[in-house]
């Protein structure tokens, strides 16, 4: 297959910005720390309602590999910060960055409906720099001993999560219990 179809580059003709990626690009081979993004269509807006593709990794790749407008960047690569951002800018594009919610006050433990402003949230980057193989290094604190390390790219970590998912649905099994002691009583 031809990875101009592939990844939306037939696009490039098409409305669309240029959105800042938190990692900088300091992680990708390309070194980009922007990228070309498309606005959302009708023809997105059915494939997001579409109930096949609902909670799926599919659906966020499909859109992903339409949305953005960079010659030979591979979606898949894309860390989850991001991905993250990429998403929240067409959320924002698509249908504003108003988002409201209701939430419980903490002190008065009522609760209250507010609106977020999507566009006022500042992603975290990464401080550490990555050595010439993308990676980045860090030294153990017991042993002292320094390891390498990648970042985890967002279907990675989906599918992974999925998978786990999946495993304990059909399992009925349980990742983990808390037990709670009273103190006065004995062990």
């Amino acid at each position: 297959m031809d990875t101009t179809e592939q990844y939306g580059q037939m696009n490039m003709n098409l409305p669309h910005d240029v959105v800042s990626l938190p990692s900088g690009g300091k992680f990708y081979k390309s070194k980009k720390s922007s990228i070309k993004v498309g606005y959302l269509t009708a023809n997105d807006e059915n494939i997001l309602m579409s109930p096949n593709m609902m909670q799926s990794e599919g659906l966020i790749k499909t859109l992903l590999k339409q949305k953005i407008y960079e010659p030979n960047f591979n979606v898949e690569e894309l860390l989850d910060g991001d991905v993250q951002a990429i998403l929240l800018f067409l959320r924002n594009t698509a249908f504003g960055t108003g988002y409201r919610i209701k939430t419980i006050d903490p002190a008065t433990k009522k609760e209250f409906e507010t609106e977020l402003q999507l566009d006022e949230i500042n992603f975290l980057k990464p401080e550490i720099e990555p050595n010439e193989r993308g990676l980045f290094q860090f030294t153990l604190p017991s042993s002292e001993k320094v390891v390498e390390c990648k970042f985890n790219v967002f279907f990675t970590v989906f599918v992974f999560l999925c998978f786990i998912k999946e495993f304990v649905t059909k399992n009925n099994f349980k990742l983990f219990e808390i037990h709670f002691k009273n103190k006065s009583s004995s062990s």
